[in-house]
Formats: C-alpha cells, structure tokens, sequence
C-alpha cells in the first residue's frame, strides 16, 4: 500500500489539539477523489475528530484491518473495492465499525441482494457541511462541539435565502476554480465566477447575489475598490474579503465598508465553509433591507448604548495575531467603542493592572500567558469584568474541571463581525452597563 493511498490527513490542515474531555474520535474518510477527500477531512479535522483518508476502497480495507475507527466515511463508487464492497468485508470480519455511505445514486441493487448490510446513514451529493457534521455526530456522540443553530426570532417577519446565490472574484483561475468545486460540491449550486473586479462589478449590476466572495489585488478593480462601488450603490450583499496580506491601513482609512468576513490566505476549505454558511444564514432578509435603507441615508453605525456614569465604553482586546487584532480593534473602534490592543495575555494582565475596562476579549494561546491564566488571575483578584473568549480552540475541558473560570461568552473562529459585535452588545447588555470597576480591584491595586 503506497504512502498516497492512506495517509492521516494532516496535509488538509492543521489538526487541532486533542479534546482532553474526550479522547479525539478517529474517523476513515475513503474516495477517490482527491478534492472531496481533502475537503471532508478538513471540515472533519476543524470540529475536532482525528482523521485518516483513504484513496481507494482496497487502502481503507488496509487501514481497517490494521487500525480501530469510530466511523467509516466511504463514497460508493469505487475502483477495486466499492463502497457496498468494504462494508461487506466489515461484516465478513465482524469489524464493529458504523458506516456513513456518500453517493450520488442509491445502491438499490447492490442493498437487495444483501439485505443483511448494515449501513448507518446514506449522504446523497452534493450535500452540505452542516448535513455532514450533523450525520457525522449522530454516530459519535461523545464529542460534543456542536454550534448554536441560528433562529430567526419569531417577531421578525424575514426569511433566509433557499437557494443562495454567491459570487466569486479572483484573477488566479485555480485559487478561482478551487472555491467554485467546493461551494458546488457542499451544495450551493448558483455560484458564479468573476475573473477581476470589472467583471465582478458587470455582473453585480445584473444579477443579485446573496454573497460575495472577492481577493484583494487584481487587476482594472481591486477587491476594496468593488466594495466601495457596491456600498455606493447601496448593495448591500455580505463580503467576504481574501488576501495574501491584511490591508490593514486601507480598511482603517474606510471603516464603514462593511466587509463581513476577512481570510488570510493559505486558508483551508473549512474555514471558508464555516464562514459562508453562518454569513448566509445569518443575512436574512430584514437585515439587508435595514443596511440598503442606512446606506441610502448615509448614515452612520448606530453606536452602543452609553451608560450615563462614563460615556465611553473601554474595551481590552488582547490576541497575539498583530493582523487579527488590528482589524478587530478597527471594526470596535469603528462601531463607537474605546478600545486598546495587547498581544498577549501577560500584556493584557498587566493593561488590566493599571487601566479600567469595561470588557475583555481575548484569544486563549498566547505566548507568556494564556487567556485562560489571564482569566485565573481575575478571579484571584476578585476582579468582575466580564470576558469573551475568541479563540480557534475553546478550552473546554478546563472550563469542566473549573467552571468558575468560564467566560461571559466564547466565540469559535472562524466567526463574522456580526457575530463579534452582536456578542459585545450582548455581553454589555447583561451587565447592565454597571460602572463598579473602582470596586473590581482588590486595594494592593488601588
């Protein structure tokens, strides 16, 4: 068996570390078609699972005879060993392995001849990250990072999108044509492509998109110029914005663009899967009709509630990703926040020393201190400011053996900007906007 044929999908991304509460549950992802292969495995590997793949039915017969899987994730279709093939040599081998088959036409005849088969769940592609996750997680329950579901509140006479419709800009055709394969194959089906930031805009005024998806450096329109353009015509659409390097002066010098989302590159597929789908499930129909109409007026971001004790409200921001940190400090500052920005949690211990916050929002891994030591050293010194945690890998297990450590609120990235300010106003709000920090030091502080 060749090194490609099976491999642990470390190549896909980055794996994350080990769930500590639960030992990581490890999954076979086996099809023969390296994009949807890699693609599975990185949406796998990004909600915590440890993932192998396998590049044909007779390699991820190997691997199953050599290593113990707690999920079989196979396509059908395949040479030498199909998928119906290896769940009958499971059975053969009395190998408890449960099985999700993935297919594009149902195996009729294959399942009628042997009715004794046991397969846990069919996905008929193309399919979506959430359908994946959710059929994923029936069957290994003991991990438990399953997102909020988004609710359009019941007041709120709007709908969201059933066919979305996005638009993809980039001057590089594979980068292009990567994201297109992979939007289509995770089931959004009206996805357009656009070659630079002229043709973008051509077909903005033609079609109506419900998201746009745009690098930055291009030729004739840059990424940020075919913002401009839309948000002077009042298109409101979501975008999210991609670049080789954050350009962190030009977004600071046009605060009020709007841009929903911001990616590095290299990215992986999941990351931009998890984007687009919360972006889109959370721009429902109300919300762009309440932007188109600010937009019209020009007016600016509605800023937040001031308490009437201190008219501004002091935010603490600490992260050690220079980039990350700026452009979050440029989307609070812009939406009428004070705030100050440290990179680590060291830095911010001491900020929070010497100054008076009214929130901290903090990344977890971070050199000299964590954000979970930062938290610690609050609390020992009876120090109530309420804290966001922000971070790529949430620390759940220390929040299970000291739950008297566990923040106000936590955000998994990737995660928009709506995401971030709706939970800062949220945050603010249940603390009911209380200027006691005079009373959060202990006196050696004071």
């Amino acid at each position: 068996m060749s090194a490609d044929q099976i491999s642990p999908a470390v190549e896909a991304t980055a794996a994350l570390p080990q769930n500590e509460l639960n030992p990581r549950q490890h999954i076979l992802v086996a099809d023969e078609e390296p994009l949807i292969r890699q693609l599975n495995a990185e949406v796998l590997m990004d909600a915590g699972y440890q993932v192998d793949v396998a590049a044909d039915g007779a390699a991820a017969w190997e691997a199953l005879q050599v290593n113990r899987y707690d999920l079989l994730i196979t396509e059908q279709v395949m040479t030498e060993v199909s998928g119906v093939e290896l769940v009958k040599k499971l059975h053969l081998a009395r190998i408890p392995v449960p099985v999700i088959m993935t297919t594009a036409t149902f195996p009729w005849d294959e399942l009628k001849q042997h009715p004794w088969l046991q397969i846990g769940a069919m996905l008929f592609k193309p399919y979506t990250i959430s359908e994946l996750l959710e059929t994923v997680r029936a069957f290994t329950p003991r991990l438990a990072r399953t997102p909020k579901p988004f609710a359009v509140p019941a007041n709120l006479q709007c709908r969201i999108t059933s066919t979305p419709r996005i638009l993809v800009v980039d001057d590089e055709f594979l980068m292009r044509d990567l994201m297109v394969k992979t939007l289509h194959h995770f089931g959004y089906e009206q996805v357009d492509a656009a070659s630079d930031g002229a043709e973008a805009w051509q077909a903005l005024q033609e079609v109506r998109y419900d998201l746009v998806i745009t690098d930055l450096k291009m030729p004739k329109v840059t990424g940020l110029e075919l913002i401009k353009k839309m948000r002077s015509q009042a298109m409101a659409q979501p975008v999210i914005l991609i670049s080789g390097t954050l350009p962190i002066e030009e977004l600071k010098r046009n605060p009020g663009l709007g841009i929903d989302a911001i990616f590095s590159k290299p990215f992986s597929a999941a990351e931009l899967l998890g984007t687009v789908e919360k972006i889109l499930r959370s721009a429902d129909t109300c919300a762009v009709l309440k932007e188109k109409q600010r937009l019209k007026t020009n007016e600016m971001p509605i800023p937040p509630t001031q308490t009437q004790k201190h008219a501004v409200i002091r935010i603490l921001l600490v992260d050690d990703d220079r980039d990350f940190r700026e452009l979050q400090e440029n989307l609070l500052t812009s939406s009428g926040y004070e705030v100050t920005g440290v990179n680590d949690g060291a830095a911010g211990w001491e900020a929070l020393r010497t100054n008076d916050y009214d929130l901290v929002i903090t990344d977890n891994r971070m050199p000299r201190m964590t954000g979970l030591e930062m938290i610690e050293n609050l609390h020992g010194a009876h120090m109530t400011i309420p804290v966001i945690m922000a971070t790529g890998n949430l620390p759940t297990d220390a929040f299970a053996r000291k739950p008297w450590l566990k923040p106000k609120a936590m955000l998994q990235r990737p995660y928009t900007n709506a995401e971030l300010l709706d939970t800062v106003r949220n945050v603010l709000d249940a603390d009911g906007g209380k200027d006691n920090r005079k009373e959060k030091l202990l006196p050696k502080y004071l």
